[in-house]
């Protein structure tokens, strides 16, 4: 069931990015590439479970300061699409 839940978080909001943000140009070419790198991570943990979990099982509390920088990352490509956004803003 963990394995289906990680796919789910993976798939769901990657096939949203892809549906709508189809820009292969410029700054938002990153969230379609996220976008997509999330669909196919969620496909692949879909059809083989047994990986999803293998890569799960690798997490323990004595390595999760491994997460600071992906998650700094994120923040910054978050805030540099914020603002590749504001010129639609009114």
């Amino acid at each position: 069931a963990g394995a289906f839940a990680n796919a789910f978080l993976s798939l769901f909001p990657g096939t949203i990015i892809v549906a709508f943000h189809s820009v292969w140009s410029g700054f938002g070419l990153w969230l379609t590439l996220l976008g997509w790198a999330w669909v196919v991570k969620g496909t692949i943990t879909f059809l083989w479970p047994a990986w999803g979990l293998r890569s799960m099982a690798h997490i323990t509390l004595q390595n999760s300061r491994m997460f600071i920088v992906p998650g700094a990352a994120f923040v910054v490509a978050g805030a540099g699409l914020l603002y590749s956004l504001w010129p639609l803003w009114p």
